[in-house]
């Protein structure tokens, strides 16, 4: 593979035998290959862009046709709910719904709920004031604090005192090569 000029990333996938021929040993081919590496950034990133706007077109179909069903079905959906809350239906009846089986389905009505609508920090205020025991702490390890007094050695970790860290296992991660 001498004129690597006339090489493509093609080829690199198809032939294990090119890829042990070609060396990079020359600031040419190293030129080359990052222009390689950038052109197929670029191809990517079109194709990424391309797939991302079929992606949301198709989102935005979905949500009109599931409104458009939603719409030609409430009537029926609505009829339905007055037929299970009849008192001569045989729903079966439980705290949070009504449902009876028919042979093309089961219907069911959810009962409503009331919804809290919270305001946070008025609450935590009332709480601590009046019901402290609701109140509840998390802690935690400042991990980035603590990070940057960790050593490794021999596989082990250990704090700045020398003391081996419980609770850490390391594992090496692959080097990776980034081309800008």
């Amino acid at each position: 593979m001498e004129n690597y000029e006339d090489i493509t990333l093609d080829d690199f996938e198809e032939s294990e035998e090119g890829k042990k021929e070609f060396t990079l040993d020359t600031p040419e081919k190293v030129d080359w290959a990052i222009e390689q590496i950038i052109d197929e950034q670029k191809r990517f990133e079109l194709y990424e862009q391309a797939i991302n706007g079929k992606i949301e077109k198709l989102k935005c179909e979905l949500v009109n046709e599931k409104e458009a069903s939603g719409h030609r079905t409430s009537w029926l959906r609505f009829k339905l709910g007055e037929y299970l809350q009849r008192d001569d239906v045989p729903a079966k009846d439980t705290k949070t719904q009504l449902s009876l089986k028919m042979p093309s389905g089961t219907v069911k009505y959810i009962k409503s709920k009331p919804e809290f609508i919270k305001d946070d920090d008025i609450l935590l205020n009332f709480i601590k004031e009046n019901d402290s025991e609701f109140i509840k702490t998390k802690e935690s390890v400042n991990w980035k604090d603590l990070k940057a007094t960790l050593s490794i050695v021999d596989g082990s970790v250990f704090n700045s005192d020398g003391v081996m860290v419980d609770g850490i296992t390391v594992e090496d991660s692959i080097p990776k090569i980034e081309v800008k």
